[in-house]
């Protein structure tokens, strides 16, 4: 409290740090050299590995969505703080509509929901769905196959619909 002034605004700095570190890490990819079907593979993978390297940011993002965004709202850094991502994906995007191996009708933002929403299973749902299913989930489950499941998934969506 003391530097910040108030909890809410300790926990409003602490949204807005974790935020901006997936982006920082996210912008040290380095995807321009590699085909766009890679290059989404590789935001993909990495998204998947963060949310499991970093479950607490995982925990910070659905404890703000049980609180309906409502100390989230307070920051325009936050509003802001996604751009790259979308960037990122909005570039990788025009490349694969550009060279016919994605389709015409998407959207970056629809994309990063995807990949977040399916990554962020694995860590949200790891003991609901483990307990359920009998199955290891989270950090002791298989990563590399669901991993490598969630990038098909997103990829053969991504792919232009067949004229058949």
């Amino acid at each position: 409290n003391y530097y910040f002034g108030s909890k809410e605004k300790l926990y409003v700095a602490v949204l807005e740090q974790v935020y901006a570190e997936i982006r920082e890490a996210e912008a040290e990819l380095d995807l321009d050299h590699l085909p766009p079907a890679e290059a989404v593979r590789r935001i993909v993978e990495f998204t998947y590995n963060y949310y499991f390297e970093h479950e607490d940011f995982v925990r910070l993002v659905v404890a703000e969505n049980q609180a309906k965004g409502r100390l989230m709202k307070r920051s325009a850094t936050l509003r802001n703080v996604n751009r790259p991502i979308v960037e990122m994906l909005s570039t990788v995007i025009a490349r694969g509509q550009a060279d016919g191996s994605f389709r015409r009708d998407l959207d970056p933002i629809d994309i990063h929901m995807a990949i977040a929403a399916l990554g962020m299973f694995n860590v949200t749902n790891q003991y609901t769905f483990g307990t359920l299913f009998q199955r290891d989930m989270g950090a002791k489950g298989d990563v590399p196959c669901r991993r490598r499941m969630v990038a098909e998934m997103v990829l053969r969506w991504l792919e232009p619909e067949s004229d058949s």
